[in-house]
């Protein structure tokens, strides 16, 4: 069992994102030490609440509330990645942890809808997606969607 993992690749920390090789990922059986471009971000085992497969990339579910809440580390070597994380006793999830929450993208979604003609399909996706949530901010999600439905239909009966 080896007391120090490391591994080079990129990184997705909130909206910022950097490919290979510009992050880097060490790992102790302590914590998890992610550095980005001169910026480092440290989890420690206790703070850590989950890791798994995010598309190509490491999904780390945290609770230090000083960084961006969504943060992803690209790798081309999972699997490489997933034995040298376990071997220092994490438990890495190959199917993705499931996230109730909404976050800003469904709202960018909902955003979407507002535009004419295709902005339907958004507000229907949005709409879905919204009643669909358990988030407290569903209902919203859904209001935005329907609301940029109407829009289109106002718009639409402008224009015809």
């Amino acid at each position: 069992m080896s007391s120090l993992f490391s591994q080079t690749g990129g990184a997705r920390i909130g909206f910022f994102n950097a490919s290979w090789p510009l992050a880097k990922l060490s790992a102790t059986c302590e914590a998890l030490r992610l550095t980005c471009l001169g910026r480092e971000y440290v989890f420690l085992k206790r703070d850590v609440q989950g890791l798994s497969r995010y598309g190509g990339g490491l999904r780390i579910v945290h609770t230090v509330s000083a960084f961006p809440e969504f943060v992803v580390f690209w790798t081309f070597r999972f699997d490489a990645l997933k034995r040298g994380l376990e071997g220092l006793g994490y438990e890495v999830r190959v199917a993705a942890i499931y996230d109730e929450r909404l976050d800003r993208n469904a709202f960018v979604a909902g955003g979407l809808s507002f535009i004419p003609f295709v902005g339907v399909l958004f507000g229907i996706v949005a709409i879905a997606r919204g009643l669909t949530s358990q988030d407290g901010r569903g209902k919203a999600l859904a209001t935005v969607g329907a609301a940029g439905i109407v829009f289109n239909i106002l718009f639409l009966r402008g224009l015809f």
